[in-house]
C-alpha cells in the first residue's frame, strides 16, 4: 500500500515573491550570509559608489538581496566596517614593532650616539646657544648674521631642512664644509679621543643617589652647562696640533 502523497514545499533559497522577505520568527537566528549574497551586496556597493552616493544607501541594496531586511543589510555592513578596522590597527602595529625591531638590531654609527647626547644635554639650551653665536664681531663691510649660520646647521643636525641663507651666511658654511677635513685632519686625535671616551663615560654613568652634580664651568652657573661646549672638551684640544719635528 502506497503512502498518501505529500505536498512538496521548494527550498528557501529558491521562494521568491512577495514571501521572500518575510521576517523570520522571533527568536530564530539568522541565516549565515551565502557567497552569491555577499556578490550581490559587493555589486551594489560598488553601483552606489559609481553614483558619488556619501553612504550606503540601504533601501537600494535590499532590492538586490530580497531575502535580508534593512536592518540585516546595514548590521552586516557595520560587522565589515568594524573588521577592516581592526585588521588596519593590527597591520599598523605589526609595521611598528616590526621598524623597532630593525632600529634596535642596527649598531648606531658614533657620530649618531654622539648627536643623541648632544641633543640630551641641549635641552632648553637653544635660545643661549642662538644668542652666543650671534654676538661671535663683523669686519667693517662684512656683515655675516651668525644666529642664521647656528639655525641652519641645527635644523640640519636634527634632519630637517634649513632655511635659505644669504650669500655671506651661505659663504661661511661652505667656508666651514671645505676646512672640515684638513681641520679635522690637523686636531690632536689621540687627545681628543682620550677626553671624549672620558666624557661618554662620566655623562652617561648612573648616579648614585644624593650625589651632587659637577661644578659648572664659570659664567654658565645659572644654566648649569655651557651651550658652547657641552663636552667640556678643552681649548688646548681644538687647537692644531704641533708638527712632528
Amino acid at each position: 500500500m502506497k503512502p498518501p502523497l505529500r505536498p512538496r514545499l521548494a527550498p528557501a533559497r529558491y521562494v521568491t515573491g512577495p514571501g521572500a522577505a518575510a521576517e523570520p520568527e522571533p527568536g530564530r537566528p539568522r541565516a549565515a550570509w551565502s557567497v552569491r549574497e555577499k556578490r550581490a551586496l559587493l555589486a551594489a556597493l560598488r553601483a552606489q559608489a559609481a553614483l558619488g552616493l556619501p553612504a550606503p544607501q540601504p533601501r537600494p541594496l535590499r532590492e538586490r538581496l530580497p531575502r535580508r531586511s534593512e536592518a540585516e543589510i546595514l548590521a552586516f555592513l557595520c560587522r565589515l566596517r568594524g573588521r577592516a578596522a581592526r585588521e588596519a590597527v593590527c597591520t599598523q602595529y605589526r609595521h611598528c614593532l616590526e621598524q623597532q625591531r630593525r632600529r634596535h638590531a642596527q649598531v648606531p654609527a658614533p657620530i649618531e650616539v654622539w648627536l643623541e647626547l648632544a641633543e640630551t644635554l641641549a635641552e632648553g639650551l637653544e635660545e643661549p646657544t642662538a644668542a652666543a653665536f650671534s654676538q661671535p664681531c663683523a669686519p667693517e663691510g662684512f656683515a655675516v648674521d651668525f644666529q642664521r649660520v647656528y639655525e641652519y646647521l641645527a635644523r640640519l643636525c636634527r634632519g630637517g631642512k634649513g632655511p635659505a641663507l644669504p650669500p655671506a651666511e651661505s659663504a661661511v658654511v661652505l667656508a666651514l664644509l671645505g676646512s672640515l677635513p684638513q681641520e679635522l685632519g690637523a686636531l690632536d686625535c689621540a687627545g681628543l679621543r682620550s677626553h671624549l671616551r672620558g666624557a661618554y663615560g662620566s655623562l652617561t654613568a648612573p648616579q648614585p643617589p644624593g650625589t651632587a652634580p659637577p661644578a659648572p664651568p664659570d659664567g654658565w652657573s645659572g644654566l648649569g652647562l655651557c651651550p658652547l661646549n657641552l663636552f667640556l672638551v678643552p681649548l688646548r684640544l681644538l687647537a692644531r696640533a704641533e708638527a712632528p719635528g
